[in-house]
């Protein structure tokens, strides 16, 4: 389909081309279902957790409200503690997934949200989601629920981080 933002084209020798919105690349082609990838771990409120599926290391600690600025980057996030169980979940993407976005009373499709951001595919089937039980908290670099945010009454934080394993 020529309007798709995303294709493949097999050629001889084990190669595929294939376009990722404006991009297009010549790969190895890889053998077996790349749709297979699920994971889900639990995240302690203190550590660090390794993802393999995803090439992350999400590292959590709590902190004082008062000793917070604003988080550094799109790789971080802070939550108000008290909002929050004992442990969390991260596990990747899946069909039906929705999360509220800060600042917005409805909710909002995560698969439109990775359409409006362009995420490749590979992406969207690894990239971790931060739960508080079924409800999606964070997309690290994309989206921030509205759910546990932080404010005038905060006074304990979580302060979680991403880092990718290769970088």
């Amino acid at each position: 389909v020529q309007n798709s933002p995303h294709g493949r084209l097999s050629l001889p020798g084990g190669r595929e081309l294939v376009r990722q919105y404006k991009a297009v690349r010549l790969v190895k082609r890889k053998s077996g279902n790349v749709e297979a990838v699920r994971y889900s771990y639990v995240l302690p409120h203190e550590g660090e957790l390794v993802i393999p599926e995803a090439g992350v290391k999400i590292q959590n600690s709590r902190c004082s409200f008062s000793d917070l600025k604003r988080p550094r980057d799109n790789l971080e996030a802070f939550f108000d503690l008290v909002c929050l169980p004992q442990a969390l979940t991260v596990r990747n993407f899946r069909p039906g997934d929705r999360f509220q976005p800060l600042g917005m009373c409805g909710h909002k499709k995560v698969k439109d949200l990775f359409i409006e951001k362009k995420v490749p595919l590979p992406v969207r089937r690894t990239l971790p989601l931060v739960l508080r039980g079924e409800e999606i908290l964070w997309i690290p670099q994309y989206g921030r629920s509205d759910v546990a945010k932080t404010g005038s009454q905060t006074r304990e934080v979580l302060k979680v981080r991403l880092t990718f394993l290769n970088a």
